[in-house]
């Protein structure tokens, strides 16, 4: 199996194979406005991506996980709902 380098926009935060987001880089009108606002923080997709690894993708992970897990449990309410028979005596 190949493992390829991954890259993140520092600008839109689109993520990928490295190559594919270094082109993607130069034609970014977000991480352009970036660069002009702060260089530092404007970083090339293979260093955005080893800081977001080290810094954020944790806690979306959790983000994440916990929409999934509310967006599931409220489909399951919505369903017990729906099968629910209605007591025709409840009147």
């Amino acid at each position: 199996m190949v493992v390829r380098e991954q890259g993140r926009c520092a600008g839109c935060q689109e993520s990928g194979e490295l190559k594919r987001i270094d082109h993607h880089v130069l034609t970014c009108a977000k991480w352009a406005a970036l660069y002009r606002a702060d260089p530092a923080a404007a970083l090339m997709p293979a260093q955005e991506h080893e800081r977001w690894v080290r810094e954020e993708r944790a806690a979306e992970h959790r983000a994440d996980l916990a929409g999934r897990v509310a967006d599931t449990q409220a489909r399951r309410r919505a369903s017990v709902a729906r099968f629910a028979t209605v007591d025709p005596l409840e009147d």
